[in-house]
């Protein structure tokens, strides 16, 4: 970690940026996958790990869009996801699926 020295008798003024924790964005950002609309995190570091996760939650059919510290994600058009059984070491076969509204052209349905 960073430390500041400070020495001499002047007063302190001015502003310090803090950037965002990568440890707590992850989690934050996936948390788009169980709200509806469109989703805005703001100071959102600028990591590898964290495109990584855009670029999973794109690929799984949710809009994101990033434009410098500030990440919008709509997770509506989802294709499908499962959320138990693969944490237990369980084939996708037998999970429970949410699926995208079936009339909307271009999307899969899962059972």
């Amino acid at each position: 970690m960073d430390k500041i020295i400070i020495e001499g008798g002047r007063r302190l003024a001015g502003q310090v940026r803090i950037s965002g924790s990568k440890n707590a964005a992850l989690p934050i950002l996936f948390s788009a996958l169980l709200a509806d609309g469109v989703n805005r995190y703001d100071n959102v570091p600028n990591l590898r790990d964290i495109d990584s996760t855009l670029l999973l939650l794109a690929r799984l059919g949710a809009r994101v869009e990033s434009v410098g510290p500030s990440v919008r994600i709509d997770a509506s058009g989802l294709n499908c996801w499962c959320w138990d059984r693969w944490s237990h070491g369980s084939n996708a076969p037998g999970c429970r699926f949410r699926a995208a509204a079936p009339s909307a052209p271009g999307r899969s349905t899962c059972t």
